[in-house]
């Protein structure tokens, strides 16, 4: 039987503040997408911090790709970060001084590894998302919606076996809130990744495969 994309075994993770995050089991496998709701302070964010490797459980694993992300080098996670996983942040951590087609090749430039072929998938995603007239633009000439696509296209740049993405529909109208779980949706099934989609708003949830209660994971 083939493992699991992303494999999470009895997790406990606690904030100084006392907040605590208790996870006995989240699998993921490649090809799903999942979306995990619940309200605001639930620590929805903090589960994909622990997902991608940015923060560290007290106790239990978080397999990636078959491998313990504690087993594996501080130089070794960012780099798989880099290439293997889209993260989509809450603010969209966009570079004010980059236009939207050299935020979308972020995590190319960062490698030293801009090609065409990168190029021609940063702008074929700008095209798919509906901004490609925006491709010269800076953020601080752009919508929020607007910013927020440019966001999704970035974390889709590597075609990434994992994406993360922490309420990419907040805030937006019903409409781009759409069109943004569509972008989603056919941005990793056309990969053959996983998705994990969080989010407070519990319209649009029969599009994925399976919904997971993040309420449960506080305490």
């Amino acid at each position: 039987m083939t493992a699991p994309l992303l494999d999470v075994a009895d997790l406990r993770f606690e904030w100084p503040d006392g907040f605590a995050l208790s996870v006995a089991r989240f699998a993921l496998a490649a090809g799903e997408a999942v979306a995990v709701v619940g309200p605001s302070g639930c620590g929805k964010s903090t589960f994909l911090h622990l997902a991608a490797g940015i923060l560290r459980p007290a106790a239990g694993s978080v397999r990636f790709e078959g491998a313990d992300w504690a087993a594996r080098s501080e130089r070794e996670r960012r780099r798989r970060r880099r290439t293997r996983i889209g993260l989509v942040f809450q603010e969209f951590e966009l570079l004010d001084h980059l236009d939207a087609t050299e935020n979308v090749l972020l995590p190319h430039l960062v490698a030293g590894e801009v090609d065409a072929a990168g190029r021609a998938r940063a702008a074929q995603l700008l095209e798919t998302a509906g901004i490609a007239h925006l491709a010269g633009r800076k953020p601080r000439r752009m919508s929020h919606g607007e910013r927020q696509r440019v966001a999704l296209c970035r974390a889709l740049s590597t075609a990434p076996s994992l994406v993360l993405a922490d309420e990419p529909t907040g805030n937006l109208d019903p409409a781009s809130g759409e069109r943004v779980r569509a972008l989603l949706l056919e941005g990793v099934r056309e990969s053959g990744g996983g998705l994990v989609f969080v989010t407070h708003d519990r319209t649009g949830l029969d599009a994925f495969d399976r919904v997971v209660d993040a309420a449960e994971w506080a305490s």
